[in-house]
């Protein structure tokens, strides 16, 4: 036999003692999906027959699991139809106010107020003026407010931004507001008729207009928080000097702290 064959058979036999040539392994069954590997394909959340979601209308809100489900889907159709009567269908009372107030506020319509429902008993006077007063505040966030569209003050000095800054415009852009805003507020205000809850009403309306003047119409403590509350906002020491009351101006004080806020000066 040839040297060259020896040489061959021989590196052949040291190469299947040190394992380098290995039988080949047959396939095992795949214990997790079996002997043959389907293709996995995932199943739908839906099956298309149905909306996942059904909320916010109102015959679909009875297929909700639970009734905190139930009832926050009737809030969001009653809101989603403008229409309070669907918060009668609300479990708790709390949220069926809710329910009512946002309506009236979206509407500024008082009327909607009526049917709000006291925890205490029948009488609703309270949480209907309580309401009434979400509602005037309201007034300052519709867009004739915070844009005083079609004003005078608009017509002679938006459409100039040095002009915007004199003492006229100032005083125009003011009478705009007050005819536009602050009177449409104070009007709703007045629908109460209990002197403590038109009080709070006007209060709550004087704070977001953020003018310590509009505090004036009120009375003792009422009036002397109105514009503390106004001074803590605007950081302006200067605004407590109008309170009367010496132990609420000193607390008025100690809010501001720090002094006008010369980002607002």
């Amino acid at each position: 036999m040839p040297t060259k064959t020896y040489l061959v058979l021989a590196l052949a036999l040291m190469l299947a003692l040190s394992g380098c040539i290995q039988q080949p392994i047959e396939e095992e069954d795949d214990l997790i999906t079996g002997a043959d590997d389907e293709e996995y394909t995932p199943k739908p959340i839906f099956d298309g027959t149905a909306d996942p979601s059904p909320a916010p209308i109102p015959g679909n809100c009875d297929a909700m699991e639970t009734q905190f489900e139930k009832d926050q889907c009737t809030f969001g159709a009653a809101i989603e139809a403008d229409d309070p009567a669907p918060c009668a269908g609300i479990s708790e009372q709390w949220l069926r106010n809710n329910c009512i107030s946002g309506i009236a506020r979206v509407n500024l319509d008082t009327s909607v107020c009526s049917e709000m429902e006291s925890a205490y008993g029948s009488d609703n006077t309270n949480v209907k003026n309580s309401c009434i007063s979400e509602v005037a505040i309201e007034v300052f966030y519709k867009d004739e407010c915070f844009n005083l569209r079609g004003s005078l003050w608009e017509v002679r000095c938006a459409d100039n931004m040095e002009k915007r800054f004199t003492q006229e415009c100032i005083e125009l852009e003011s009478q705009a507001w007050d005819s536009l805003c602050w009177d449409k507020a104070m009007q709703i205000c007045n629908e109460i008729s209990s002197q403590s809850w038109r009080d709070v009403c006007i209060k709550k309306s004087a704070i977001e207009s953020g003018e310590e003047e509009k505090c004036m119409g009120l009375h003792g403590f009422e009036r002397d928080t109105c514009i503390e509350e106004i001074a803590a906002a605007y950081k302006n020491a200067e605004i407590c000097e109008s309170i009367l009351d010496a132990q609420i101006k000193q607390i008025c004080i100690e809010r501001v702290g720090t002094g006008p806020n010369p980002t607002l000066e």
